[in-house]
């Protein structure tokens, strides 16, 4: 009897590991992560102000402008990306669907070649975890319907990474070292940051050929250097042409504000608390592991905890079997990038926060997953529980995310439909006031979105106390007009606006959605 369910248990064991190894799963999985990502692009979500800026500069400049500084908005983006985003404009219009097509592709593309990524990288039980953090990851998912340049930015990691471990695993050799060269040299036009993951796994390639020495031939270790060389000058091309003029002092300005860089010298307790405080918000945002700890008014508290935690453990536990199995090639793969990261946000060139660090999510999982598998692998059967059980809450925030997000989808900033009831509604010879805080995402939709918005008049000043008079001049001159006045995104400012204008015209008609829109009629 004793013999029978032993028998029973290796042939269920032995059931349940060729599921986990099997085509199917990983087909269903990949399936999963491309769904979530044309979900998210079909929402259609209204610009927000980031992508207003780039849709503007985009639309208003031709190929030829692109390929020098930006001329609205003090912005700048990588020139692949925006000629790439012209040239798709150019075929099927200024609509959000065909300016958000290329970070679209990219995020669908970052699932398919994260099969091969953990290929190379894991053993065939791990590629599965790491395929579905990737299928789930939510910002991957967010900014695959975004028109920055995040997508493209993650999938650039996760190619630079194959290539590499390519390059490694064939000893330097010509072939793989001029896919290298290539794919680098034209994912630096693509992407600012994978500069950082160049130079990380630059270092990496030298420590390998320590590591293979008596494999490599001198020839190989030439077409590696010579590999490396062209990446630089790849970089060094984009640079002064490309980068250089672009402003950075606003930008630099900006983030600083949001203490983005790390102190130099740390002098004060909140300058030590830095560390951990990035670091935990690293794991929310933008791994997007864990809800963020401003959250615990709205989450009980210990969830959050154990989050983290969770975290954590496989951050350690995957560097401890990285060096137990002695695999210092992989090892370096994964910390040297995010060194150079944190070198240069150390020295005020690269901001440390959220979004901007979504290119180093690839990393971060992988080093993920070698603590998975090997807290799961464990001989003692007490320790092999608590790993699956960890394994279970690690995934329990992506998979609910997701879910909530498909039932519920997050809204940031729904300006169109405001937009489109006032077109709607509007009459001959009705104004419509535009407060000027988010006036790139008016311009974008009323003057190359809708075909009928003659009657926009954009407000050139935020309201304040010294700034009354010019309201009050404004709303005098327009009192015999019928008035429409929309407020983007809850502007503070919005209840001593509407007082001004009750002065001279009565309210009518209101609508809202994360704008306002109100109508004013003469008295």
């Amino acid at each position: 009897m004793i013999k029978d369910k032993k028998v029973n248990a290796r042939i269920t064991k032995g059931k349940i590991n060729n599921f986990l190894e099997s085509k199917w799963l990983i087909w269903i999985i990949v399936i999963i992560g491309i769904t979530a990502r044309l979900h998210q692009y079909l929402l259609n979500h209204t610009l927000w102000l980031d992508e207003a800026f780039i849709a503007i500069n985009v639309i208003k400049s031709n190929f030829k402008e692109l390929l020098l500084p930006l001329k609205y908005y003090s912005q700048s983006a990588p020139v692949l990306f925006l000629e790439s985003t012209k040239l798709i404009t150019k075929i099927y219009n200024n609509s959000e669907f065909a300016f958000r097509l290329l970070p679209l592709l990219a995020g669908i593309g970052s699932v398919i070649v994260a099969y091969f990524l953990g290929k190379k990288f894991l053993n065939k039980k791990a590629l599965i975890v790491f395929l579905t953090l990737i299928a789930f990851s939510r910002y991957g998912i967010y900014y695959s319907a975004e028109l920055k340049q995040y997508s493209i930015e993650f999938l650039a990691t996760i190619l630079i990474l194959i290539v590499v471990i390519n390059a490694y695993n064939s000893n330097y050799n010509l072939r793989s070292s001029l896919i290298a060269l290539t794919a680098g040299a034209i994912l630096i036009f693509c992407s600012y940051s994978s500069i950082f993951i160049i130079l990380g796994v630059s270092a990496a390639l030298i420590i390998g050929i320590f590591l293979k020495k008596k494999e490599i031939k001198n020839k190989n270790i030439l077409f590696l250097v010579l590999t490396i060389i062209c990446w630089l000058i790849a970089f060094l091309v984009n640079y002064l042409f490309f980068i250089k003029g672009s402003p950075t002092s606003a930008y630099n300005t900006y983030w600083a504000g949001l203490s983005a860089f790390p102190p130099n010298l740390p002098k004060s307790i909140a300058d030590f608390l830095w560390f951990p405080k990035t670091f935990l918000n690293l794991i929310k945002d933008p791994l997007g592991l864990a809800f963020h700890i401003s959250n615990i008014n709205k989450i009980p508290y210990f969830i959050i905890v154990i989050q983290y935690f969770v975290v954590i453990i496989f951050f350690i536990t995957g560097t401890i079997s990285l060096i137990k199995s002695k695999s210092w090639f992989k090892l370096s793969l994964i910390y040297f990038p995010v060194f150079v990261l944190f070198i240069a946000s150390l020295s005020g060139f690269y901001p440390l926060y959220g979004r901007l660090e979504l290119f180093i999510v690839p990393l971060g999982y992988l080093l993920i997953v070698e603590g998975v598998y090997f807290s799961t692998k464990m001989s003692n059967k007490t320790w092999k529980i608590l790993g699956f059980i960890l394994l279970a809450i690690l995934f329990a925030f992506p998979i609910f995310f997701e879910a909530y997000n498909i039932i519920n989808p997050k809204v940031r900033h729904e300006t169109k439909p405001a937009i489109e009831y006032v077109i709607k509604n509007s009459k001959s010879g009705d104004k419509v006031l535009i407060y000027p805080s988010e006036e790139p995402v008016f311009l974008y939709y009323t003057n190359y979105y809708f075909s009928e918005s003659g009657n926009f008049i954009k407000l050139e000043k935020n309201y304040s106390k010294e700034n009354e008079q010019y309201y009050e001049d404004i709303f005098a001159s327009l009192k015999n007009n019928r008035i429409w006045i929309v407020f983007p995104f809850g502007t503070s400012e919005e209840k001593d606006v509407l007082k001004v204008i009750s002065g001279f015209q009565i309210k009518s008609d209101e609508f809202k959605s994360t704008a306002s829109i109100y109508l004013f009629n003469p008295n």
